[in-house]
């Protein structure tokens, strides 16, 4: 568990189950470094609400 992060998905769209889409994670810094220091481009992370996982992300840019 990384910690409390925000997903915002591009231009207020909704991403539906099953379904695909491109968000940006916005994390604080101290959740920032710890993501930067052990994800890479390519990678995959699951997404939960508490205990239940909810999605599936793949890394495609690190932003500082």
């Amino acid at each position: 568990m990384i910690g409390l992060s925000q997903l915002q998905i591009a231009g207020d769209a909704s991403i539906e189950p099953g379904g695909t889409g491109r968000a940006i994670v916005l994390t604080s810094p101290e959740v920032r470094n710890i993501l930067i220091e052990n994800l890479a481009i390519g990678d995959s992370l699951q997404l939960c609400e508490g205990l239940r996982i909810v999605g599936e992300a793949q890394v495609v840019k690190l932003l500082d």
